[in-house]
């Protein structure tokens, strides 16, 4: 009857055992289910910012023109921090957090007169991150001495000139990009606020046609 017993108790605590274990995995598997949606939806969410960097990425040259009548030649590069991630697996959620935190644009921004370019003054900056909502893009940094503000558009300039300069249009083109409708900026206006001067310059560029300045 003793053996009985101990055989039972026995039999019953590998059962227990076994239990304990199916559920110790399947919590485990949940756990690892919800960080693979957390880590997917994030992963979403970079691939959309990044239609937009990769869209509104590359050189556009135009001409910007202070209040004054003078007029400059200008050069904006757009280059993004980060390419989009394009392995097929399912990253954890530090690597998709690290892109996110770390996407950003890198810009450098040459203005010279249109009679030489031996003139020329720029600047680099980095760090430099777009609105996604409005469509737009600050360069404001210690590395240059002036404020930029970027629009983007859709179309290419018409005498030089941007047709519907509204910040609702703005605001649709990001939105187009973002859903995959529009896949390249086709040219940037806005507005250089020198540091030194109040006399500010509205700019209008589009993108370069040259191929070694194609992304």
């Amino acid at each position: 009857m003793v053996l009985g017993i101990g055989l039972s108790a026995a039999l019953t605590g590998c059962q227990g055992d076994e239990r304990i274990g199916e559920v110790s995995t399947k919590e485990r598997q949940a756990q690892i289910d919800v960080e693979n949606k957390l880590a997917t939806e994030m992963e979403n969410d970079l691939q959309t910012r990044q239609k937009f960097y990769q869209a509104v990425a590359g050189v556009y040259e135009g001409q910007a023109q202070a209040n004054s009548g003078t007029v400059f030649n200008i050069r904006i590069r757009l280059v993004p921090s980060i390419a989009p991630f394009s392995a097929k697996r399912v990253r954890m959620r530090e690597e998709v957090a690290s892109d996110l935190n770390n996407l950003y644009y890198n810009a450098q921004v040459l203005l010279w007169t249109p009679e030489s370019k031996v003139g020329a003054v720029g600047c680099r900056a980095t760090g430099i991150r777009a609105n996604l909502n409005e469509g737009t893009i600050e360069i404001a940094s210690t590395d240059c001495p002036n404020f930029y503000t970027i629009k983007i558009n859709d179309e290419g300039l018409i005498n030089g000139k941007v047709q519907d300069t509204s910040v609702a249009n703005s605001q649709r083109i990001a939105r187009g990009i973002m859903d995959g409708k529009i896949t390249k900026a086709a040219s940037i206006y806005g507005e250089i606020q020198p540091t030194s001067s109040s006399d500010a310059l509205n700019f209008t560029a589009e993108r370069s046609k040259n191929p070694a300045d194609r992304n």
